[in-house]
C-alpha cells in the first residue's frame, strides 16, 4: 500500500510535467511567430534585376541591399506593421505599409526619376548621378567650395580643383584653363547661355561676378555635342539664383578681405517668393591694390625694373556688379528672367606693355591704388531668359540670351615705327553684341531609350577702334542640331551616344592703318585685313558607357570636338604690344579638330575614396600661333598655322579618413603634349601646366564654444619643373605653397553666420607660375596673403 504523501507528489509532478511542456509549445510558437522574414526582389520597369537597391524596414533600423539577381532577404522580423522603402540611384523612391505576418515575397518595380541632370543641385547626389549616367569627366563645385576656397577672381578659386588652372592677369583678372586649353577652346556658361566676350586675348579676364555662383559643374574635354563650337577643351558651367521655395524669403551679407593687394569687397543678395512668382537681387563690389610679390626686381628684355616694396605697380582695380531676378515657378512653367551688369577697370604692370614705359613721366609709385596707362575697362550687359516646359512627359527647355560687351585699352601714346605718336590714348576698343537662343526637348522615354533633340542659334556683331589693330570687325553666325539618347542598358549599365551638326559662317571687314607707310611704290596705308568671308561646316559625336555598382563606378567616353577659327587667327596682322610681337593671320584655316578618349574609375567606402581619371587626344590640326624667321616692323613675326598635336594625361585623387574627424587627401594632375608636325615638331605647346599635387590634411569640430562645423585644414601644392616647353617661352622651376584655411558657423538671434579665413603662401615662397600672364616677363608669383571672409544670412 503506497503512502499518501507519495500519490500526491507525484501527481503534482505530472501536473507541473504537462504545463511545462504546455508553456514550451507556446513559447516555441511565439518565437516561430517572432522570426518572421522579408524576402523579395527589385528590378527596373524593363523587368531587369536591380542589384545595390536598399531596403529598408521602418523604424526597426533593419536595412540590407539587394544582390546580383535583384533579391534581397531580412531575416528576424518581429510581427508587426512596417513601412517599408526600397531606394536606388537615379530611380524613384518605393514606399508601402506592409503587414510582415501576411506578406508574400515584393516584386518592387522602380521607374526612373524624371528630371535632367541641370535641374539637381544637391552636390553629392548630382556628383553620384553625373557617375552613374554622365559618361563624360564632370567635376562638381558647391557654394561651400567657393565660399572656403575665394580668391581673388572665379578662375583663381577653381584652381583649387584637379585639372583645371587659369592665366592670371594680375590678382584681379584671370582666365580659364581645363588640361592646359583656353581662350576660344572653352565655353563658359551662364545660366545656360554661354559668356561671349573677348576671350581670345591672354590678358582678358571673365567678366563674372564671381559672389554670385552658386553652384558650378566642369566637364573636362570635348563637350561640342551639347555646346558647340568653342567646347573642344570642356566647359565651365555656372549656375546662380535658384529658385527659393514657396512662401520663403532672404537676405544674405557678403565680405572679403585681403592683406597681399588690400582687396576689399562684398555683396549683398535678397530673395523672395509667394506662390509662383518670386524675385531675387544681387549687388557687388571688389575694390583692391597693387599685389605684392616676393621679389625687389623684375628683368624684361634685358632691363632690370626696381618693384617698390615688392609691388607689381600698376596692377591695381576695381569691380562692381548688380543682378536682377524675376520669375514665375510651377509645376508645368517655370521662366525667370535675369538683368545684370558689371564694370571693372584695371591696371596692366607698366613694365610689360613694351619698353617705352622708361620714358614714361607717371610717378607709378606714387599710390599702390591708383589706375594708371596702361589699363583696361569693360562693361559686359546681359539679359537671360530660362523657360521649362511640362506637358505630359515631355519637357523642353528654352535658353535665349542677349549680351553687350565693351571693351576699352588704354595706354601712352608713343610712336611706334611709321606710326606716329597716336592722337589719344585708346589703343583698342572693341563692342561685341551677341544674340543666342538654345533648346532642348526631352522626350517621352521609348523603352530603353531616352531621347534629347536639340539646337542653338547665336549672332555676334563685333566693331573696332582705337589705333592699335589686333582683330578686324567681324559679324558671325552659328547654328547646329543634335540627338543624344540615353540607354538603360540592363543595371548597372547605361551608354550615351549622340550626333551633331554645325554650320557657321563669318564676315570680315577690311583694315587698313590710320597712318601712312613708305614704299618703293610711294607711301601706302597699308592694308591689314582683306575684306573677306568664310563658311564651315562639321559633323560631330560622341559615344560612352558607365557602371556603377555599390561602391565603385567606371565610365568610359570617346568622341570628337570642332571649334571654328576665330577672327584674330584668320585675320590678324599687326603689332601686339602687349606681348611684344607681330601677328599674323591665316585666311585658310580649317575647322579644328580633336579626337579624345576619356575614362574615370572610382572607389569609395566609409574610410577611404580613390578616382582616376586618364584621357588620350588627338588633334589632326591644332591651331598653333608659333614664331616664324624675321622680324617685321622690329618685332619678331608669328602666324597662325595648323600643326599635328597629341596630347594625354589625367587626375588621380585619393582620400583617407583616418578618424570620425581627421581626413587627409592627395590630389594630382598631369597633361603631356607633343607637336608631331610643323616648325616646332617635338615641342610642347604655350602654357602647358606642370605636373601638380596638392596634399591637404583636415580637421573637422562638429561643435566648439559658440562654433559649429570648425574646420582645420592644412595644404600643400608641390609643382614639378616645366621643362617642357616652345620657344620662346623659358623653363620655370618647381616649387612648393603651404597654406592654411578655417572656418566655422555659428548663429546670432535670425542670424547664420559663417567665418572663413584663409592664408596663402605661408612662408612667401618666390614661385613663378608657368600659367601666369606675366611669367612672359618672370614675374613671380604672389606673396603671403591673408584673407578672412563673412557670410551672414537671415
Amino acid at each position: 500500500m503506497r503512502k499518501p504523501g507519495i500519490a500526491l507528489t507525484w501527481r503534482m509532478m505530472q501536473k507541473g510535467l504537462l504545463l511545462s511542456v504546455f508553456f514550451l509549445l507556446i513559447s516555441l510558437e511565439l518565437g516561430a511567430q517572432s522570426d518572421l522574414s522579408l524576402t523579395g526582389v527589385v528590378t527596373c520597369q524593363h523587368n531587369d534585376p536591380l542589384p545595390g537597391a536598399v531596403i529598408q524596414v521602418g523604424t526597426s533600423g533593419r536595412a540590407t541591399v539587394s544582390g546580383e539577381d535583384g533579391r534581397f532577404r531580412l531575416d528576424h522580423l518581429t510581427p508587426g506593421i512596417y513601412v517599408v522603402e526600397v531606394s536606388f540611384l537615379g530611380y524613384e523612391t518605393w514606399v508601402k505599409e506592409i503587414d510582415i505576418r501576411e506578406q508574400q515575397p515584393l516584386h518592387v518595380t522602380l521607374t526612373r526619376q524624371d528630371h535632367s541632370l541641370e535641374e539637381v543641385v544637391v552636390e553629392g547626389y548630382y556628383q553620384d548621378l553625373l557617375n552613374r549616367e554622365d559618361s563624360r569627366s564632370v567635376a562638381v563645385v558647391d557654394r561651400q567650395f567657393m565660399e572656403e576656397n575665394r580668391s581673388g577672381s572665379l578662375m583663381q578659386t577653381l584652381r583649387r580643383l584637379p585639372g583645371i588652372s587659369s592665366i592670371d592677369i594680375g590678382s584681379g583678372q584671370s582666365k580659364p584653363l581645363i588640361r592646359g586649353l583656353g581662350f576660344n577652346r572653352l565655353v563658359v556658361s551662364e545660366n545656360g547661355v554661354a559668356h561671349q566676350g573677348q576671350q581670345w586675348g591672354a590678358d582678358h579676364g571673365l567678366e563674372i561676378d564671381q559672389y554670385g555662383i552658386e553652384s558650378l559643374k566642369v566637364i573636362k574635354g570635348p563637350a561640342s555635342l551639347m555646346y558647340g563650337s568653342g567646347a573642344i577643351g570642356g566647359v565651365i558651367d555656372l549656375r546662380n539664383f535658384s529658385i527659393p521655395g514657396q512662401h520663403t524669403s532672404g537676405l544674405e551679407f557678403d565680405l572679403t578681405g585681403k592683406s597681399n593687394n588690400q582687396s576689399l569687397g562684398g555683396s549683398v543678395t535678397f530673395f523672395q517668393r509667394w506662390d509662383h512668382f518670386f524675385v531675387a537681387g544681387r549687388a557687388s563690389m571688389v575694390d583692391y591694390a597693387d599685389y605684392r610679390v616676393p621679389a625687389d626686381s623684375i628683368e624684361y628684355y634685358s632691363y632690370y625694373f626696381r618693384l617698390k616694396d615688392g609691388a607689381m605697380r600698376n596692377t591695381a582695380g576695381f569691380e562692381n556688379s548688380g543682378n536682377l531676378v524675376m520669375g514665375w515657378a510651377s509645376e508645368k512653367f517655370t521662366s525667370r528672367i535675369s538683368v545684370s551688369q558689371l564694370k571693372s577697370k584695371s591696371g596692366f604692370f607698366a613694365n610689360a606693355h613694351g619698353l617705352e614705359i622708361r620714358a614714361s613721366s607717371i610717378d607709378y609709385d606714387r599710390s599702390s591704388r591708383t589706375i594708371d596707362l596702361p589699363y583696361q575697362q569693360v562693361v559686359h550687359r546681359k539679359f537671360i531668359n530660362n523657360t521649362t516646359l511640362h506637358f505630359g512627359n515631355h519637357q523642353v527647355q528654352i535658353n535665349a540670351g542677349w549680351q553687350h560687351n565693351l571693351r576699352e585699352e588704354f595706354s601712352e601714346a608713343v610712336a611706334h615705327g611709321y606710326m606716329p605718336k597716336p592722337p589719344d590714348n585708346l589703343e583698342r576698343w572693341f563692342q561685341k553684341k551677341t544674340g543666342s537662343v538654345n533648346a532642348r526637348w526631352r522626350l517621352p522615354e521609348m523603352g530603353r531609350h531616352n531621347l534629347t533633340v536639340g539646337g542653338d542659334l547665336e549672332h555676334q556683331d563685333n566693331e573696332i577702334d582705337g589705333w592699335g589693330f589686333i582683330i578686324p570687325a567681324f559679324r558671325s553666325i552659328e547654328t547646329g542640331l543634335y540627338v543624344h539618347d540615353k540607354i538603360y542598358l540592363k543595371p548597372p549599365w547605361v551608354v550615351n551616344a549622340g550626333i551633331r551638326f554645325d554650320y557657321s559662317e563669318i564676315e570680315i571687314e577690311a583694315y587698313r592703318d590710320w597712318f601712312v607707310t613708305p614704299g618703293e611704290n610711294g607711301d601706302k596705308y597699308i592694308l591689314r585685313a582683306p575684306d573677306a568671308g568664310r563658311e564651315f561646316h562639321f559633323v560631330s559625336w560622341a559615344l560612352g558607357a558607365n557602371y556603377q555598382r555599390d561602391n565603385y563606378f567606371l565610365k568610359m567616353n570617346f568622341g570628337n570636338g570642332f571649334r571654328m577659327p576665330m577672327p584674330k587667327e584668320l585675320a590678324a596682322n599687326g603689332m601686339n604690344y602687349h606681348m611684344y610681337r607681330y601677328e599674323e593671320g591665316n585666311i585658310s584655316l580649317s575647322p579644328e579638330v580633336s579626337w579624345q578618349f576619356d575614362a574615370a574609375a572610382g572607389f569609395q567606402n566609409n574610410h577611404f575614396s580613390i578616382e582616376l581619371n586618364p584621357f588620350v587626344a588627338w588633334f589632326p590640326n591644332y591651331i598653333f600661333l608659333g614664331p616664324e624667321a624675321g622680324y617685321q616692323q622690329g618685332l619678331q613675326k608669328f602666324k597662325y598655322r595648323e600643326n599635328e598635336v597629341f596630347r594625354a594625361g589625367g587626375e588621380f585623387l585619393f582620400r583617407y579618413r583616418m578618424t570620425e574627424r581627421l581626413e587627409g587627401a592627395v590630389a594630382s594632375e598631369y597633361v603631356w603634349s607633343r607637336q608631331l608636325t610643323g616648325e616646332k615638331e617635338g615641342f610642347t605647346l604655350p602654357f602647358s601646366p606642370p605636373w601638380a599635387t596638392d596634399f591637404s590634411l583636415e580637421y573637422n569640430i562638429p561643435a566648439w564654444w559658440e562654433l559649429n562645423r570648425v574646420t582645420l585644414k592644412g595644404e600643400y601644392r608641390l609643382v614639378t619643373d616645366q621643362n617642357e616647353i616652345v620657344p620662346p617661352e623659358k623653363k620655370t622651376p618647381g616649387y612648393g605653397v603651404t597654406s592654411f584655411i578655417a572656418g566655422a558657423s555659428s548663429r546670432w538671434g535670425a542670424a547664420q553666420i559663417n567665418w572663413g579665413f584663409q592664408v596663402r603662401n605661408i612662408f612667401n615662397v618666390r614661385y613663378l607660375d608657368h600659367t601666369s600672364f606675366y611669367r612672359l616677363i618672370e614675374a613671380p608669383g604672389p606673396g603671403r596673403n591673408f584673407i578672412l571672409s563673412v557670410n551672414v544670412s537671415f
